[in-house]
C-alpha cells in the first residue's frame, strides 16, 4: 500500500471517529486578513482532546495544545474550527498522523505603529498610535498570561508589574510579525509584541501596554 492510499484510509478512519465521537462544528478558511471568519464553508464532526491524552482528561488552563479528531482530507492547517467545544485552529498536520490544534479564549487584532523621531542630536525616536497601520483583525487566539510579569512599573511603590503574554495565532501570508507591533484585545487592553517567531503558525511574546 502506498502512502497515498495510507493517508486516505487513516483519513476516512478519523471522519468515521468524529462522526460517532465529535459534535458539528463550523469549519472556516481565512481568505482575509481583516475579516478571517467572515463565512463559514462547511461543517464537520469534530472531537479535541487535551495533546498525547484520552477522551476525558482535563486540560489545564495554561495548555492550549489538542489533538484534532476529524475528517483529515477536508482540512488544512490554518483552519478555524468554531463548536460547542469552543474555537480552535488547526496549527500543523502530520502526514500519516493526525491535526495538531490550538483552542483560542481571544480574539486579537495586530497593528503596526508609525515610528516617530523627534528633531535634534539627542533625538529620542518612539512608537506611535497614530498612524498605525492595521496588518491583522478579528482573529481568534490563544493569549495566555506569561509566568513572569513584563516589568514597566515595579519602580514605584504600590505598583503591579505589566502582565506578560504568551500568543500562539495563525500565519498569513504576505504579513510578517515583528517586535514593536501592538495587539489590540476584542475586550479592551493592548500589548506590545516583545518577541516574534514563525514556525507553523506565529508564537509572539507580548507585553501589556498601558496606552
Amino acid at each position: 500500500m502506498d502512502g497515498n492510499k495510507l493517508a486516505a484510509r487513516l483519513a476516512h478512519g478519523a471522519a468515521r471517529g468524529a462522526a460517532v465521537i465529535g459534535r458539528n462544528h463550523a469549519l472556516f478558511r481565512p481568505a482575509d486578513p481583516l475579516d478571517p471568519l467572515d463565512a463559514p464553508i462547511g461543517v464537520l464532526p469534530a472531537a479535541f482532546r487535551p495533546k498525547g491524552s484520552r477522551f476525558g482528561t482535563p486540560n489545564s488552563p495554561q495548555d492550549p495544545w489538542f489533538d484534532g479528531v476529524m475528517d483529515l482530507a477536508l482540512v488544512r492547517p490554518g483552519d478555524y474550527l468554531a463548536g460547542p467545544a469552543g474555537t480552535y485552529f488547526i496549527w500543523q498536520m502530520v502526514p500519516l498522523g493526525g491535526a495538531l490544534c490550538v483552542r483560542c479564549n481571544d480574539v486579537l487584532s495586530l497593528k503596526r505603529p508609525a515610528q516617530v523621531a523627534a528633531a535634534g542630536p539627542d533625538a529620542y525616536g518612539g512608537n506611535t498610535a497614530s498612524g498605525e497601520t492595521l496588518l491583522m483583525a478579528g482573529w481568534p487566539a490563544a493569549m495566555l498570561r506569561g509566568a513572569r510579569g513584563g516589568g514597566g512599573r515595579v519602580d514605584l511603590p504600590g505598583n503591579d508589574s505589566l502582565g506578560a503574554w504568551a500568543v500562539l495565532l495563525p500565519p498569513w501570508p504576505g504579513v510578517t510579525l515583528r517586535s514593536a507591533d501592538v495587539i489590540l484585545r476584542a475586550g479592551g487592553g493592548r500589548a506590545v509584541v516583545t518577541s516574534a517567531e514563525r514556525t507553523d503558525g506565529w508564537r509572539l511574546l507580548a507585553t501589556e501596554a498601558t496606552s
